[in-house]
């Protein structure tokens, strides 16, 4: 590879390759990417724990919701707007439970709330004012759950059942939360930097194995040498970087 393209620089972007050159590499010669960061995290003496957390890959926020009763643990994971939706939709579902509290009636309260109303996926997240068949009480459930077309849902175990006081607690948490959010995607512009940085990383791990034999392997070629050219199996991290640069950049951009 020619040197006048090794030295070619993206301005922003040629800070994401300094990075990219610098990654840590693990005992396989892959870079090893970064996990995911912890921005906040909150725990209350009701078994409730929340954790708002950045997929530094995709640059995707999550929330972590773990709940525990009587030593079983629950946990459900939202994106952004499911918790800005639960924190809307949650007054409305206390709201029934309230007005329901004490009346009798031959059908069980089961209300649902769509939190992923613009999601595409098959499983969605949901929240229900639903009431137990065991002692009738009213109960608020955080669940992803798929929606039959008679209306009907399959549940999954991807959820947490609290009761209204807790329910009410968690809006408050996730309401902090969104706080959070919105403060941290304003102060993080060397953050997104990172981010960009990552998904190169990632997508230029992905193309150097696209292959799994490089020109050196397909042909048993007995030398090292061999084996180290144009990003094979034996090439140095930096110059897997420097020969699948600009490709992982035009699929990145694109």
């Amino acid at each position: 590879m020619s040197s006048g393209r090794r030295e070619r620089t993206y301005s922003i972007d040629s800070q994401c390759r300094d990075k990219i050159l610098n990654l840590e590499v693990g005992e396989d010669g892959e870079c090893v990417l970064p996990s995911d960061v912890l921005i906040k995290e909150e725990t209350t003496e009701i078994g409730l724990n929340v954790r708002v957390l950045i997929d530094i890959v995709f640059g995707v926020m999550m929330i972590m919701i773990k709940h525990v009763r009587d030593s079983k643990k629950t946990a459900i994971c939202l994106s952004e707007q499911e918790a800005t939706m639960y924190v809307k939709n949650v007054k409305a579902a206390l709201a029934i439970a309230k007005k329901y509290k004490n009346a009798k009636t031959s059908k069980l309260i089961d209300v649902p709330f769509n939190l992923s109303p613009d999601s595409n996926d098959y499983i969605k997240a949901y929240l229900f004012c639903k009431q137990s068949s065991f002692n009738g009480d009213i109960l608020i459930d955080l669940r992803r759950c798929h929606r039959k077309d008679d209306n009907t849902f399959y549940y999954t175990k991807q959820g947490v059942r609290l009761t209204q006081s807790k329910a009410e607690i968690l809006a408050q948490i996730l309401d902090r939360c969104r706080t959070t959010i919105c403060r941290k995607v304003d102060e993080t512009i060397e953050g997104l930097k990172l981010v960009k940085c990552c998904l190169l990383a990632y997508t230029i791990r992905e193309l150097r194995w696209k292959d799994k034999e490089c020109e050196g392997c397909k042909i048993n070629h007995p030398s090292q040498r061999q084996h180290m050219e144009d990003g094979g199996c034996c090439s140095d991290w930096s110059d897997v970087v420097n020969q699948l640069w600009e490709s992982a950049w035009m699929l990145v951009i694109s």
